[in-house]
């Protein structure tokens, strides 16, 4: 959030100049956004009636790049919010400090102006665009040295820096303004454009300043590496294609061997010097390649070359970049430092990391929630465990999944060891299932209450991870631990299933001052009886959506598919100025 409120009109003998928002322009558009007022100079006599006399004294070039910063206007309106109050603030800025230049002086742009213009050029190492940052009307305006450009100047390299701080601080699509279910702690941030401008025009070094102000979490700086890395390959003409074809099985021969080594060898997944057989084996060693590429797109690492692989192998390096930048945006979205404990799970990654002070604690594979009951994205804090917990089904899973399975098999609450009650309040009776006509229920079910008690069958296994929020969302336990043997993993009804719930315990309790061992842990699981237990210090969750995101042990980036397709909402946006 930008704040700042300014109206401004000088009056002369001529016109009023009224001093209104500039916006975030078009580079093409800039030029005549900045146009400039100049009273009376369509002729030379009306230039020869505004000389001085004699008598008076020329204006200095200070005086002058003054005069035009403050006759400097646009005559449209911003549309979006944001850059409405960017432009106040901008503008109250001048108006302060009456109207002196930030950027140039009598000889030109300073060298304060260079080393931002240089930082804006830059703005691609970050996943930015610097067309964004009005480039082309810098360069244009750069070298001409009439007072009324240099005032131009200043303000464009004002509002190029205003925005692009912006951009690093908070991103440069907030999330509420793609989909209602992102959350984004950056929301909440008030950037005050006065302070930054006077902080960055007296630093001795702008970009140290800015760079503090960037990301500084250590999947940031892997991705913008990452960044740089295919960068240089799409640069280097791409990747070699490797055609499609009958599914290769490791130990057979194919004439696309040779296509498949150059590619495998273009990122380092073989070494140069390897030398292929003359029979076009898919020998055991490129098998090995296989697999190792197929983990990036986290695909079944099977060394089974079959169409969703060709599909990998054959993914251009500008799809990859593309797919970096929006999840480097994602990650401005969220706190720029990761101080303390702190509970990380990718959805798109399904997987689990807990970072203290960004070391990586704690990694797991986690199961997340299906297409149609996606789980949300947001923010919280971990506040207690549940040992033993019941299950409370809900009633869209009641009326869909148990009534079916109710009048199809009429044990079925018996085997599961679900509880029937006459409502939701604490105290409601215990029902007798077979006192209930469950052919016509229908939506009667409704007002029921199921329970299921815990036990080997419970859903939510024997822990439940709590961080109370609206989506009544949290952490459990599962009976099926089969199904993180799988690569994609979406099958909840919107929960988080973790994979070594004990660990996980044994991990947040143990700072407690009455800490727990795994061993007490094991001992109350086994006796089977529901245990709450709070946390003494909650420690922060964010449920993210990266769909690349960096291995915590290797730093290998991983590109996991858009299982929600929220990258496609979000590349429409960003790029909406590349196309």
């Amino acid at each position: 959030m930008i704040v700042a409120t300014v109206s401004y009109t000088c009056n002369t003998s001529k016109a009023n100049i009224t001093i209104v928002h500039f916006p975030k322009l078009n580079h093409l558009g800039l030029l005549l956004c900045y146009s400039l007022i100049q009273y009376a100079v369509l002729t030379d006599s009306v230039r020869a009636q505004q000389l001085p006399s004699s008598s008076q004294a020329l204006p200095t070039t200070q005086e002058r790049s003054q005069s035009h910063l403050q006759q400097t206007y646009t005559s449209n309106n911003p549309t979006d919010p944001r850059s409405r109050l960017i432009n106040q603030a901008i503008t109250q800025y001048y108006q302060r400090n009456n109207f002196l230049p930030l950027w140039t002086s009598t000889s030109g742009p300073t060298q304060k102006a260079k080393e931002l213009f240089l930082i804006l050029t830059e703005a691609w190492s970050d996943g930015l665009n610097p067309e964004d940052y009005f480039i082309k009307d810098i360069s244009q305006l750069w070298n001409i040295p009439f007072p009324e450009y240099q005032a131009k100047l200043d303000l464009l390299l004002s509002t190029a820096l205003v925005h692009y701080m912006v951009d690093t601080v908070a991103g440069t699509n907030p999330p509420n303004l793609l989909q209602n279910d992102v959350y984004s702690p950056q929301q909440s941030l008030t950037i005050d454009v006065a302070l930054l401008l006077k902080q960055i025009t007296t630093t001795e070094n702008i970009t140290d300043f800015l760079n503090r102000h960037k990301p500084q979490h250590h999947q940031y700086h892997a991705l913008k590496n990452g960044l740089a890395r295919y960068r240089t390959f799409a640069k280097n003409g791409g990747f070699p294609t490797v055609p499609s074809g009958p599914v290769l099985k490791p130990g057979m021969s194919d004439q696309r061997i040779p296509l498949l080594i150059q590619r495998l060898k273009s990122e380092g997944y073989l070494r140069e010097s390897y030398i292929p057989d003359a029979t076009n084996l898919y020998s055991p060693r490129i098998v090995e390649a296989v697999r190792a590429f197929q983990r990036k797109f986290n695909l079944t690492q099977d060394g089974i070359i079959g169409s969703d692989t060709i599909i990998a192998l054959n993914t251009p390096p500008s799809a990859l970049i593309q797919r970096i930048r929006i999840n480097m945006e994602r990650w401005r979205w969220l706190p720029h430092r990761m101080v303390g404990k702190q509970i990380l799970v990718n959805i798109a990654g399904y997987q689990l990391t807990i970072l203290n002070n960004e070391k990586v604690d704690l990694h797991m594979p986690v199961i997340v929630g299906e297409i149609d009951h996606k789980t949300p994205l947001f923010s919280d804090r971990m506040r207690y465990l549940v040992l033993n917990p019941y299950w409370n089904v809900p009633v869209s899973i009641a009326v869909r999944e148990i009534l079916p399975q109710q009048i199809h098999n009429p044990n079925y609450l018996q085997e599961k060891n679900m509880r029937i009650f006459a409502g939701w309040e604490q105290d409601a009776k215990e029902v007798n299932p077979q006192a209930i006509d469950w052919k016509k229920l229908g939506q009667g079910i409704r007002r029921y209450r199921f329970r299921q008690d815990p036990g080997p069958e419970n859903s939510l296994g024997q822990l439940k991870f709590m961080f109370p929020n609206k989506h009544n969302i949290y952490l459990h336990d599962t009976p099926t631990h089969n199904l993180f043997q799988n690569a994609t993993r979406a099958y909840s009804h919107g929960c988080i299933r973790v994979s070594r719930p004990v660990e996980l315990a044994q991990y947040l309790l143990a700072g407690n001052k009455r800490s727990w061992s795994r061993q007490q842990i094991e001992d109350v699981l086994k006796r089977g009886q529901t245990q709450v237990v709070l946390l003494d210090n909650p420690i922060p969750i964010h449920l993210l959506y990266m769909t690349v995101y960096a291995d915590p042990e290797t730093d290998e980036l991983i590109f996991y598919r858009d299982i929600y397709a929220k990258d496609l909402q979000l590349t429409k946006r960003f790029f909406k100025n590349e196309q």
